[in-house]
């Protein structure tokens, strides 16, 4: 699996290099690693959407980073991740991993610059 974050797509591959299938319906993955369980996480990064109304910035509308956890064959399951700041939610998600207790990391990057963890209860 490759996650190509420009495109906005998850390319699968053979063991070999021979293409298989994409998922799309995710935006600008940057990371994607399989669970205990069998399904993938994936690290969205996301897209800025702002208005343009002549001030020198940009007023920020929406920010859609967050993580997805989705089937081997590319089935959404749920996810989770807003722009707040807040814990719990992501800026800019960038990495995800898991460790060998099951606990999610999430490292971001930009406006975020932190790592979260998340205790599988």
């Amino acid at each position: 699996m490759y996650a190509t974050g420009k495109n906005s797509r998850i390319q699968i591959f053979t063991s070999d290099g021979q293409y298989v299938s994409q998922w799309r319906g995710v935006h600008r993955p940057n990371q994607i690693v399989p669970s205990s369980d069998g399904t993938m996480v994936v690290a969205e990064l996301g897209y800025k959407i702002g208005l343009m109304d002549g001030a020198p910035e940009v007023n920020e509308v929406s920010h859609n980073s967050g993580v997805k956890i989705m089937t081997k064959t590319g089935q959404w399951l749920g996810g989770w991740g807003a722009s707040t700041g807040i814990d719990g939610d992501f800026l800019a998600a960038h990495a995800v991993g898991i460790d060998s207790d099951g606990s999610l990391y999430v490292g971001e990057t930009l406006d975020g610059a932190r790592l979260q963890k998340f205790v599988r209860v």
